[in-house]
């Protein structure tokens, strides 16, 4: 199950909202659950699909583990604010410039943190970080499919995989159990490191995500 569900201060609180910003992708299980019951509530509640213009992974609705797919969203989401605040329209062009220099400057340091790792394949138990490897060239191999654990003989595959691979680390969600992955990785002789991809702090959080990789395979 999804575990970050709303409570229901939250579900009131944006029952009174004028814009709701959605990630915009079909697989991303709070949208799919809540998102017609939220637009229900909210007399004239308009939305913005954030992630639009982007090239959706199947499956895969993390799409803002990645500097080039954030760029797109916050675009996205100027526009709508403007649409929405059309006084705030000057302060909200200098806002969105000053993020995405930032972002920017995220970009340039992951670039140069995992030149070197281009072509590395790596292990995560929840496929979070698809985005992220597809913009660095890196290779994701998910232990779940689609929020599922595999099959036993897909789940077979992967650990002879893995054993070719040398995997030496398995990738896990702070919001998911890692009984399983645990359970995995002692049989692989592997360490799990948990990475967050719902981090507030995004910046940070990529860089550590980077640091992590350099340091895992």
């Amino acid at each position: 199950p999804w575990p970050c569900l709303p409570t229901v201060q939250q579900m009131q609180a944006a029952s009174r909202a004028s814009l709701y910003i959605k990630v915009g992708h079909p697989s991303f299980p709070f949208e799919a659950t809540w998102l017609e019951p939220l637009l229900k509530q909210g007399q004239g509640l308009r939305q913005v699909d954030s992630s639009a213009g982007l090239e959706r992974l199947e499956g895969d609705p993390h799409v803002w583990v990645s500097p080039g797919c954030v760029r797109i969203m916050a675009r996205n989401i100027a526009q709508a604010l403007e649409e929405l605040l059309p006084a705030e329209r000057e302060v909200l062009k200098a806002n969105l410039q000053a993020l995405l220099a930032e972002i920017d400057a995220v970009d340039r340091e992951l670039q140069e943190s995992l030149k070197d790792l281009r072509g590395t394949r790596f292990y995560a138990f929840h496929p979070a970080w698809g985005y992220l490897a597809r913009e660095y060239g890196l290779e994701q191999v998910a232990i779940e499919e689609e929020g599922q654990e595999p099959s036993a003989g897909r789940l077979s595959e992967i650990l002879e995989q893995a054993r070719r691979d040398g995997v030496r680390v398995l990738f896990v969600q702070p919001q998911f159990s890692e009984a399983s992955a645990r359970v995995l990785a002692e049989d692989l002789g592997a360490r799990v490191v948990p990475l967050d991809p719902l981090a507030r702090d995004w910046p940070t959080t990529m860089r550590q995500v980077a640091t992590a990789f350099r340091e895992s395979l």
